[in-house]
């Protein structure tokens, strides 16, 4: 009875780790974010670059984990549109003493906005706004002065072409 218990148990365990085939190798399957949350695209209060900007955030082609990916509402019919890495996706200030802007310069369509903390907890969630600048208050949640959060966004042009990416603000009230 003890070694069949032992079995089951080890059996258990090993299944567990188990990698997702759909998963990159580079990163643990059940990891909250795509990349590490590592820095920030410094900006003052009126959208301003205060230092070199984070060359991994605000881009326009960025793949996804499922994990990310069920955050946002499913939409059939969506393709990758061919612009490339746009620096008219931006957030300021950056870092934010309670409330930071998302612009969206030139969008033609809708978006879909999510606000996660350093685990992935949902914070904020915009669903099909048509506005080109979207006002997130972290002042509300229970974070650390300093904590990272990520903003993940998804535009969709009237002809069903997509960009997507993140970008990360630094809390410091």
């Amino acid at each position: 009875m003890h070694k069949a218990m032992l079995f089951l148990c080890g059996a258990l365990l090993l299944a567990s780790c188990r990698k997702d085939s759909d998963t990159p190798t580079s990163t643990p399957a059940a990891a909250a974010h795509c990349t590490a949350l590592t820095g920030i695209t410094p900006r003052d209060v009126m959208g301003a670059p205060m230092a070199a900007p984070d060359t991994t955030e605000w881009r326009t082609r960025e793949p996804w984990y499922p994990v990310v990916e069920g955050l946002f509402p499913a939409r059939e019919g969506l393709h990758w549109s061919s612009e490339a890495d746009s620096t008219e996706l931006f957030t300021f200030p950056n870092p934010t003493e309670g409330s930071f802007r998302f612009d969206m310069l030139r969008m033609n369509g809708y978006a879909d906005i999510r606000v996660v903390d350093g685990d992935g907890g949902l914070l904020h969630a915009v669903d099909s706004t048509t506005a080109a600048a979207f006002i997130f208050d972290l002042a509300g949640p229970d974070l650390q002065d300093g904590e990272l959060v990520r903003v993940y966004y998804r535009t969709i042009g009237s002809d069903s072409t997509m960009v997507r990416g993140q970008g990360d603000v630094r809390y410091a009230p």
